[in-house]
């Protein structure tokens, strides 16, 4: 049997996670919820430099795919209307 002390422990390192620097912009929508508060003076000193370089403080990783489906969504927008625009250019061409 492991001591209250030693258990706790172990149930404290597996909640821990860590906390990674990724340069998303934080003018993007979405980018609120990943924003991650953590408290302490420091980290909110860190947040607010963060905040002013556009950089965000992303917890783990799967956030970071989240935004990037994101991005991926908004180019594929991007591109259908550009082609949309390109056919309708030609059209007029043709007239």
């Amino acid at each position: 049997m492991m001591s209250e002390s030693e258990a706790k422990f172990l149930r404290g390192k597996k909640k821990r996670r860590k906390f990674t620097k990724k340069l998303v912009s934080a003018t993007i929508s979405g980018s609120k919820q990943l924003r991650k508060k953590i408290g302490g003076e420091a980290n909110k000193e860190r947040e607010k430099n963060n905040k002013e370089k556009k950089w965000v403080l992303v917890k783990s990783k799967p956030d970071i795919f989240r935004t990037g489906k994101l991005f991926g969504n908004i180019l594929i927008s991007l591109d259908r209307e550009l082609n949309y625009l390109q056919n309708e250019i030609k059209l007029q061409n043709l007239q």
